[in-house]
């Protein structure tokens, strides 16, 4: 169940071919839309409360990684060792390891791809330039469809 393929039920349902669908995103890619922020301009509950690390000291990169933390990290903590574990515990009011983004004020992708999750065949890719004309097409190809399930 864990770990197959994520679609295959759907992949069992579609029997359109691919080259008849047609997918609607509205994208907004990291790169482009989003920028690195600090954990006081996202209210970081780590920052706020401190927080914990563990590291299995057998396992190699673990163990790279404590060091890092250790000669690198810049960070105050207390440790502990419990069961072949190191446990690290870091005071409130320090800036945490994780990437936190906040969104750009930009206006999102708005694209249409020829095919579904099998793919894109015909290489079809269109960027609209807002979301008016974006709606207007997906409804269109939704009255369409609507037009021909009507039909039988």
């Amino acid at each position: 169940m864990f770990g197959g393929d994520p679609y295959a039920n759907i992949r069992r349902m579609v029997t359109a071919p691919v080259r008849s669908m047609r997918t609607f995103q509205i994208d907004q890619p990291l790169s482009t839309h989003y920028r690195v922020a600090t954990c006081a301009e996202v209210d970081c509950p780590d920052r706020a409360g401190g927080w914990r690390m563990g590291f299995d000291l057998s396992d190699p990169e673990r163990l790279a990684a404590a060091r890092w933390i250790r000669d690198h990290g810049g960070r105050r903590y207390t440790h502990e060792i419990i069961d072949g574990k190191i446990v690290m515990t870091f005071a409130a009011g320090q800036n945490c390891f994780k990437a936190h983004r906040v969104p750009l004020d930009r206006e999102p992708f708005y694209v249409v791809r020829g095919g579904d999750f099998r793919g894109n065949p015909e290489k079809i890719y269109f960027q609209h330039r807002s979301a008016d004309s974006f709606i207007d097409q997906w409804e269109s190809d939704l009255d369409r469809l609507n037009a021909i399930r009507e039909r039988g």
